[in-house]
């Protein structure tokens, strides 16, 4: 038995607005729940600038994203049954994150005792101090943009010794 009735207006019941409007539904449906997904797994993260509290379990991580992959399963289907084009990616991962790179390094930039003195005076020290802390992050930063590059086995390795050198510091 059919769960899904047949409607006359095109042969898959719906018209290309139809359509487009089911595709950018799921669309946001996997982006807001993935982005969520993602705050569950990076909130157990060390870092001491995250924003949220580690309070979910491992296998609730594990339970949630079996049931986005589900929810991701109906939604292809519907896509599928529906006639309706999934696009293809378009963008690569390393080139969305050489874009926060270059977000970051702007940011840095503008840590620069020569920007920072629009916020009030600042002794030779501390800019010095401000200055050196800068290029510390502006050349980690760099050394990312380098290994996003980097193709070749050899390569990865020596950018892997460089930043076991820079963790000892």
């Amino acid at each position: 038995m059919n769960d899904y009735p047949y409607n006359p207006q095109s042969e898959t019941g719906l018209n290309d607005n139809h359509k487009r409007q089911l595709l950018v539904t799921f669309q946001y449906i996997d982006k807001i729940l993935s982005e969520a997904l993602n705050v569950l797994i990076t909130s157990e993260l060390s870092s001491p600038f995250n924003r949220y509290i580690p309070d979910s379990l491992p296998l609730q991580r594990k339970i949630i994203a079996d049931y986005l992959a589900s929810l991701r399963k109906i939604m292809i289907d519907a896509l599928e049954r529906h006639e309706i084009e999934l696009p293809q990616p378009t963008t690569g991962s390393i080139w969305a994150f050489q874009t926060a790179l270059m977000s970051a390094r702007n940011n840095i930039t503008e840590l620069r005792p020569k920007y920072m003195h629009g916020y009030g005076h600042l002794s030779p020290d501390v800019a010095h101090d401000i200055d050196l802390l800068a290029s510390k992050i502006d050349n980690i930063l760099m050394d990312l943009h380098t290994l996003l590059a980097e193709e070749t086995e050899k390569g990865l390795q020596e950018l892997l010794c460089k930043q076991e050198s820079i963790s000892d510091e």
